[in-house]
């Protein structure tokens, strides 16, 4: 972490950014491979990235500057859920998800909040940022073809 990831720590501590903020990288060759969100010395008793911020990526900055932009028009007034799966990957020869649905209504009951939900035709990028204004997806393993997205108004 001390070559990486410590510039970075001790920039963003100087700018006053919290313990667990969420940060995102927009990273280019020759950084672009490299998992830079688990930066760390990894000794006892010495924080690493995953301990001090929470990391996503992102391609390029003009996504989340669009986003905030649009966020700053409507935030919502509770946290929001956006549920996005796709059951089948269009032009794929990978078989469909069995359980997208399940595991999207589970994480509608959850959350104990109506989401908004988008599933396969629907699930597109843009129909998604006309929803939101920070994207974070998780993607399985094995498939990467579900992903689910939990919006946050920012403060």
């Amino acid at each position: 972490m001390a070559t990486l990831g410590k510039p970075v720590v001790d920039y963003l501590f100087e700018k006053r950014v919290s313990v667990g903020s969420r940060i995102s990288y927009c990273t280019t060759v020759p950084l672009a491979q490299l998992p830079i969100h688990s930066c760390g010395p990894y000794r006892n008793e010495e924080k690493n990235m995953p301990d001090i911020f929470v990391s996503s990526y992102n391609p390029n900055p003009s996504s989340l500057i669009i986003s905030r932009d649009r966020a700053a028009l409507r935030l919502p007034l509770q946290p929001s859920v956006a549920a996005v799966g796709q059951i089948r990957s269009s032009g794929s020869q990978v078989p469909p998800l069995p359980k997208v649905e399940q595991e999207i209504n589970n994480v509608k009951e959850i959350f104990n909040t109506s989401a908004a939900v988008y599933l396969d035709e629907a699930a597109t990028d843009t129909s998604v940022l006309e929803y939101t204004f920070l994207v974070a997806f998780r993607m399985p393993r094995e498939l990467a073809a579900i992903a689910f997205q939990v919006v946050l108004p920012v403060a």
